[in-house]
């Protein structure tokens, strides 16, 4: 008889559905409309028995959202789904106009349009090449990741990132406004050079204008008293 009413569709109906979302603080309000829509498109297994939800027809209403990795769903008896996944960092910001903007993902997706009020702190891409060279989205992202986490020179620490055919790109520190022309390759190996750079600069009490990486075998610096 117990076995009979456990498995009777009008008992264990679903009544809870827990979310767990892995994302840093600072980019949930980028990703609040994906979040909702992730819980509007489950609200329909709300009072369904439990027994009647089945795993893949769970995943299937979550799949149109591509954005979502690492997505796990499991019944918790009596009456509660769970889901957890966690979305992309955030890398950049481009402005589409004075009022509406756009986020570059690591997978190297755009999000928006968006408004002011809702953008995190990440370095904007200043220039038409985002919109005239797609191509060099997936070599800015490269740019960024070969950065380090902490020290000196981490993606936290730049206003924005410019570029031009000579140059290559650009990065603009935000605290102080120095420069550094980082080309567009080798970025680990000038990467390390410019952190070299800065925290000999930074021992010395020393500030660049300048830091010019596009150099097989130097590094230009030019200070804030030259020329």
């Amino acid at each position: 008889m117990v076995g009979v009413l456990l498995k009777d569709p009008n008992f264990f109906k679903v009544k809870e559905i827990t979310y767990d979302v892995n994302v840093p603080p600072d980019e949930r309000l980028v990703w609040s409309d994906e979040i909702s829509k992730v819980e509007s498109a489950l609200k329909i297994f709300y009072d369904k028995s439990i027994w009647n939800v089945s795993m893949d027809e769970l995943k299937s209403k979550l799949a149109p959202f591509t954005h979502l990795e690492n997505t796990q769903v499991q019944r918790v008896w009596p009456s509660t789904i769970e889901v957890k996944y966690a979305l992309p960092s955030l890398k950049a910001i481009y402005s589409i106009n004075e009022k509406k903007f756009k986020i570059l993902t690591e997978e190297g997706r755009w999000l928006g349009p968006l408004y002011w009020s809702r953008l995190p702190s990440l370095p904007w891409l200043r220039g038409h090449w985002v919109d005239h060279k797609p191509e060099l989205i997936t070599k800015v992202l490269e740019l960024l990741g070969q950065l380090p986490d902490k020290g000196v020179l981490t993606p936290a620490q730049i206003s924005e990132i410019q570029y031009n055919d000579i140059d290559g790109f650009l990065i603009t520190l935000l605290k102080t406004g120095q420069q550094i022309r980082f080309g567009i390759e080798n970025f680990e190996l000038k990467s390390l050079r410019a952190v070299q750079v800065l925290e000999y600069l930074q021992s010395k009490g020393l500030e660049s204008r300048v830091i010019d990486l596009n150099f097989s075998k130097k590094v230009l610096v030019r200070l804030r008293n030259q020329p």
